[in-house]
């Protein structure tokens, strides 16, 4: 920043520090501060009234800054620490990564209904303290009442679903990971009479866990199910493109093909309805510049750092998914939205009828995803998705704020594994700890850097708003999100 500054001869304030004070001596308009405020506020009145360029540019063609001993001694640091393979500790003590050390468990400011706080992107605070993330949430509530109003529409969906697919093999897909929602969401359709086709992609880090809840849910239940396998070396290999893009959320490619796979099924079985276990109110939205990517970014991410073609992944364009919503008439129905779901309550059930097992936070009966959520987001970017889930569910009165205060306060990973989920995650996708290192220490991207379709959906969103709800069931939440954080 300083270097900017005297390259463009403007007036400079800075406290003494790095590199700073040799570089702005003796150019006048350029003042060197305490910490104390009042001398902070006085340099800025000097920079202020010296009203004029500086002969800053001068200075810094003079300077020679590979051979400033400070700068020297970074590279020197950097250099050993790469050398002896402990650049990723370093990094994730001081979360380096996300260009700031993490001081404490909140940033900032914090919504009085939820833990929304200043470290989300685009998170804005009225005159009571209430976030927009809050009304983000508390919209998509409204528009999606539960009680009697919801269960009247629940039990309309099942009846249209079972009058579409009279006459065939099934009435509707579920996709099913293992995990609480989609195994529960599989017993809530027998239960209501439906006959669901299961189907399940595998990314390859399944765990063992939720293999085991799919086969126990599915044969109890006399349900078919149907397991998309992509060849592992292409999935490994796209997996790794996104970390090498420096991506937050890596594992996007994974719901991605979840998505294309059950539209795609869907379309050839000439199914109508697919069921998936989204529940806003115990997950939250997440903010855009966390986890967004389509097909079109991850076509170039893909073509930019891999190196395998790929024949089994699922791919299908924007307009693809659109054409078969239209045209096809598939619909994707979110259950839960309507519903009086509990989560714990949930789990209680599926563990006493099905001898179903727990297997951690939300999205850890994958080994992949949870290392993504857990440790890449949380230490190379400071992204904490917890606090958008358990925000969700104290408006939801799921959780006490005391309680969801106690558990952000602590990490997310454990800490005498995770070195252990590093080397397995590393292992499985061929990644060397060099490489890992340099990955690691690469820049953070945001999704904004690389071509999608996302500026057309915001430049267009309200016109596109209308022609959505023709084909989809409900608004997709991400228009929720661009009409609150635009006010």
């Amino acid at each position: 920043v300083v270097f900017e500054a005297l390259a463009t001869n403007l007036p400079t304030v800075s406290t003494d520090v790095g590199i700073v004070k040799e570089s702005i001596k003796d150019v006048e308009g350029c003042y060197i501060c305490s910490y104390e405020v009042d001398d902070v506020v006085s340099k800025i009145k000097n920079a202020v009234q010296f009203n004029k360029r500086t002969e800053g540019r001068k200075r810094l063609s003079e300077l020679n800054v590979d051979s400033l001993a400070s700068a020297k001694a970074v590279l020197e640091l950097y250099e050993l620490s790469s050398r002896k393979k402990i650049a990723h500790r370093i990094l994730k003590k001081e979360n380096l990564g996300a260009g700031k050390k993490r001081e404490g468990a909140f940033q900032g400011k914090v919504c009085k209904e939820g833990v929304w706080d200043e470290s989300i992107p685009g998170i804005k605070f009225d005159e009571t303290g209430i976030s927009n993330y809050a009304k983000i949430q508390k919209n998509l509530m409204a528009d999606f009442p539960t009680g009697a109003a919801g269960e009247a529409k629940w039990k309309s969906i099942v009846t249209t679903i079972k009058k579409t697919g009279q006459g065939k093999n099934y009435d509707c897909i579920i996709g099913v990971s293992g995990g609480t929602d989609s195994s529960y969401l599989l017993h809530l359709a027998k239960e209501n009479g439906l006959n669901p086709l299961a189907v399940h992609l595998d990314n390859g880090f399944n765990s063992e866990i939720a293999v085991n809840n799919i086969h126990k849910l599915t044969k109890a239940l006399n349900v078919d199910l149907k397991t998309h396998v992509v060849i592992y070396e292409e999935m490994k290999d796209i997996l790794r493109s996104y970390m090498k893009a420096g991506l937050p959320w890596i594992d996007n490619p994974t719901d991605q093909a979840i998505f294309n796979v059950l539209y795609k099924i869907a379309n050839k079985e000439n199914i109508k309805y697919v069921l998936i276990g989204d529940d806003f109110r115990s997950e939250g939205k997440q903010p855009t510049e966390w986890t967004y990517s389509d097909q079109k970014q991850l076509n170039y991410i893909h073509k930019k750092y891999g190196k395998v073609k790929l024949k089994t992944y699922p791919r299908l364009s924007f307009f693809g998914r659109y054409w078969l919503a239209l045209v096809k008439k598939i619909n994707i129905i979110s259950p839960f939205y309507y519903l009086d779901y509990n989560k714990q309550s949930a789990q209680k059930l599926l563990i006493d009828k099905y001898k179903w097992e727990y297997y951690g936070e939300h999205h850890h009966e994958n080994l992949f995803t949870k290392w993504a959520i857990s440790y890449w987001m949380f230490e190379k970017f400071g992204f904490d998705k917890r606090k958008i889930t358990y925000s969700a569910q104290i408006l939801n009165n799921k959780i006490t704020r005391d309680e969801v205060v106690k558990l952000i306060n602590k990490i997310p990973y454990d800490k005498e594994k995770i070195d252990e989920e590093i080397s397995y995650v590393l292992k499985k996708l061929d990644i060397s700890k060099e490489e890992f290192d340099k990955i690691w220490n690469s820049p953070n991207r945001s999704f904004n850097d690389y071509p999608s379709n996302y500026k057309t959906i915001y430049k267009y969103a309200r016109f596109l708003k209308p022609i959505l709800g023709l084909v989809l069931t409900s608004k997709p939440k991400i228009f929720y999100e661009m009409e609150e954080r635009n006010k």
